[in-house]
């Protein structure tokens, strides 16, 4: 990086010393914000009923789930988005791809409406895609491929309008899946074999 001298000796050392000490605060308060505001307690609730539902016990890794209300961001494959203004802390992606989850895909994940990543791939999950993945409008990329997953296709999927990317191949899912009234989205149908989709 480069300074500028001369506009630094015009200015007052006092005005540069207030301005790092300034930012040292506001990157501190930032930090204290998403710290000691915990999520909400649906989203707790959700996390918990992943851990249950999919052996967390088992998991290669499972350090910190089940801790404390408020170090659910800290948990192994959370990550969190702290919002300054509402001072509120979110669930943003679940990252548990090659983690030995066995189980069901849980219900309560769709109340994780902050939710834009869920990277799942690589697990031994079974049972199908609950419907109500489908209430996650912001979610982004979601990843269930080499899984044992079976059933169609969940319709309320469609009304996923941010997802871009879409791996659902090496489980036994079949159907089609025709987005909520946007045919430029429609991912067609899929069988047993592959299903991959990049929107």
């Amino acid at each position: 990086m480069a300074w500028n001298y001369r506009g630094m000796q015009d200015m007052n050392r006092g005005t540069v010393l207030r301005l790092i000490v300034m930012t040292v605060i506001m990157l501190s308060w930032a930090s204290a914000v998403e710290a000691a505001n915990p999520v909400l307690q649906s989203e707790r609730e959700a996390l918990l009923a992943l851990y249950s539902s999919t052996n967390g016990a088992s998991w290669t890794n499972n350090s910190g789930w089940g801790g404390e209300s408020g170090t659910e961001c800290t948990w192994y494959g959370i990550t969190c988005t702290g919002d300054l203004q509402t001072r509120a802390t979110n669930i943003s992606a679940i990252s548990l791809s090659n983690n030995n989850l066995s189980g069901s895909v849980p219900a309560q994940l769709g109340n994780l409406t902050y939710l834009w990543g869920l990277y799942f791939t690589n697990n031994k999950l079974t049972g199908s895609i609950p419907p109500e993945l489908g209430y996650l409008t912001n979610l982004e990329a979601l990843y269930l491929s080499s899984n044992q997953l079976t059933g169609s296709m969940p319709p309320e999927l469609g009304n996923l309008s941010s997802l871009q990317g879409l791996y659902l191949d090496k489980n036994q899912l079949t159907g089609s899946m025709l987005p909520s009234g946007d045919p430029a989205r429609e991912f067609g149908t899929f069988s047993t074999a592959v299903f991959r989709a990049a929107i």
